[in-house]
């Protein structure tokens, strides 16, 4: 076992698990603007194959989850990543119904006007590095055990050398005695056969 090489897929997890920490499940921000979910209110005016139906303002706007199991998926595309403030004058789609008639949705001049409800609170920082630190120090652990495991196997289960005492590397294979690379360089010093069966890592 080379703990050297082990360390390099531990300190990849903990930068992983870092980044999905500080980046995952983001609130309703300037920069991350409307998600899936969110419930928002909206001024407009609606329209039903040109004939106003509705008409939307900031003392009475249209309040709707951000949810294509709600609303119209064309209304949800439009609206995700839009900031508080932000317009979109002009979406529309067709509704095509059973018995073959259809009619025309359009929205005029949608207006973000609030985020009621956001999908995904804003983490407390703090708490980001607690966790943050948590896991790190989980996977700290689970290094330190694996190379006192090392050491352990290494230091007190392992095979010595019966010239020299430091770990052998393998066993000669007529005596069956264990040796080290250089005791054993010149062949068995008691049988003298010259194969050593190594161990395997």
């Amino acid at each position: 076992m080379n703990i050297t090489i082990r360390k390099f897929p531990i300190l990849g997890i903990t930068i992983l698990l870092t980044i999905s920490i500080l980046t995952t499940t983001q609130a309703y921000s300037d920069i991350h603007g409307i998600e899936y979910d969110d419930i928002i209110d909206i001024t407009c005016e609606i329209y039903k194959d040109s004939e106003l139906v509705g008409e939307f303002t900031e003392a009475g706007p249209f309040r709707f989850q951000v949810n294509e199991h709600l609303v119209n998926k064309i209304l949800v595309d439009a609206v995700i990543g839009l900031k508080v403030g932000d317009t979109k004058s002009y979406i529309t789609w067709i509704i095509d119904y059973q018995n073959g008639t259809t009619t025309k949705v359009e929205y005029f001049d949608t207006i973000i006007f609030r985020i009621v409800e956001d999908s995904t609170p804003e983490r407390p920082i703090g708490k980001g590095v607690i966790i943050t630190f948590s896991v790190i120090g989980g996977l700290g652990a689970v290094v330190g055990l694996g190379y006192l495991s090392y050491k352990v196997r290494t230091t007190f289960l392992a095979k010595k050398c019966v010239v020299c005492k430091i770990i052998a590397v393998g066993n000669c294979k007529k005596c069956g005695r264990s040796f080290c690379e250089r005791c054993y360089s010149n062949g068995c010093p008691y049988c003298k056969s010259r194969t050593l069966l190594k161990f395997k890592s």
